[in-house]
């Protein structure tokens, strides 16, 4: 996973992964009164990877990566695991991915252009 030039979209699924990025905030930005699109290069980074199939374990991994290469920052496996169940727990909720285990298309998110299933 890579963090993305490109802003996101605004859809439900892009503001659920918003939502969770910004709550954890790894390098502290928004609770220091920063920006609150700080995180927006990996909203779209995580729901490809989280469409793709990818478990809380693959997602926090990929998390934790991203965080090292491009952020320049070290954060604990299990917290990142934490984040991505949560963000995959959202998008599970609001049905932009289909239940865990199944293997059920989950619906097209109207407007984002992000196909999940």
């Amino acid at each position: 996973m890579r963090i993305s030039a490109t802003p996101p979209g605004r859809g439900p699924a892009q503001q659920i992964v918003r939502a969770g990025l910004q709550r954890w905030d790894p390098i502290g930005s928004i609770r220091a009164g920063g920006p609150a699109d700080e995180y927006d290069d990996l909203v779209e980074p995580v729901l490809e990877t989280a469409a793709s199939g990818a478990g809380a374990e693959t997602l926090g991994s990929a998390l934790r990566q991203v965080l090292r290469s491009d952020y320049g920052l070290s954060r604990p496996e299990g917290e990142c695991v934490d984040v991505a169940r949560d963000v995959l727990e959202g998008l599970h909720a609001g049905r932009h991915l289909p239940p865990p285990g199944t293997t059920e298309p989950a619906p097209e998110d109207s407007g984002t252009g992000f196909v999940r299933g």
